[in-house]
Order: structure tokens, then sequence, then C-alpha cells
């Protein structure tokens, strides 16, 4: 729970000085128990994803949620009654000098037959498209360990 505290409250902060909206105190918020299934480290440059399954209910109670609780520049994807996904610039093109490729967060709800799973993931705007469309074919379903992939390595 401490965890939980102190990572939201770096979020908020983290938020003012990007002057982006973080997603990842929303998800702690759906999903309170969660795993970092996949890390990838990029030049520097972190991507991550985490999954858990909604601590809220059904996938209408979790948009409904997040769509009274989600600053105006999140924007939403609704893909048919299976797949909602909520998306937000997460830093400037630069911060600190270091080129960020366009980094945005993402919270990703999918009903399934008996719960609904909510992924989370922080990457490049690329990264973020490929995951989207690997989430919603249940490439991560059954993945609950880290899997870390650092640049120049094969998997």
């Amino acid at each position: 729970m401490k965890k939980n505290l102190v990572l939201a409250l770096l979020a908020v902060l983290a938020t003012g000085w990007a002057k982006a909206t973080v997603l990842f105190p929303f998800y702690t918020d759906l999903s309170t128990d969660y795993k970092m299934i996949v890390r990838m480290v990029d030049e520097r440059l972190e991507q991550v994803m985490h999954k858990g399954s909604s601590s809220w209910g059904s996938m209408t109670d979790c948009a409904c949620f997040l769509d009274d609780v989600v600053p105006e520049d999140v924007s939403k994807t609704t893909m048919g009654d299976s797949m909602v996904v909520y998306v937000s610039p997460f830093h400037a093109k630069e911060v600190d000098t270091i080129e960020t490729e366009n980094k945005v967060c993402a919270i990703y709800l999918l009903k399934r037959k008996d719960r609904v799973d909510i992924y989370y993931t922080e990457s490049s705007a690329l990264q973020q498209k490929k995951w989207q469309e690997e989430i919603a074919a249940g490439k991560f379903d059954s993945q609950t360990e880290l899997t870390e992939i650092k640049a120049g390595t094969k998997q």
C-alpha cells in the first residue's frame, strides 16, 4: 500500500513537471493486484507493461470510472464491446535533453469471458500501437512473469 501511495505521488509530481497526464494512478485504482510483465530498455528509455485484473467489477464499471476521472487530454478508443483503450502523452518530445520519441502511457480494458483484464503501458507511441494489437490478440493473456529485454539482445 505504501508503495502505491509513493508511486501515485511521484506520478502526480511528474505530471506537473512534464505537463502531461500520467495514467498509472488510475490504473492502480482499477487493478490493485498487478504485476510488471515486460520491461524493455532501449538507449536509456524504458518501456514497461503491467497486467492485472479488475478490482472494480465489469468492463462498464471500469470504463465509467475512467470516463469520470481522467483529464480531457486523455484520448479514449472503443474497439467493439471487448476492448477500450485510454492513451495520454507521458512526456514532451524532450525531457532533460533525452529524446523520448513521443512517449505515451495507456490503459487497456479487455473483457474476457469471466473477468476484465487491465493492462498499463509506458512506451513510445510506435510501441504502444504494437502492444495494443498484441494485447487485443491475446498475446499476453497467459504471461505473468517479468520478461526483461535490453537493446541489442534477443529474447
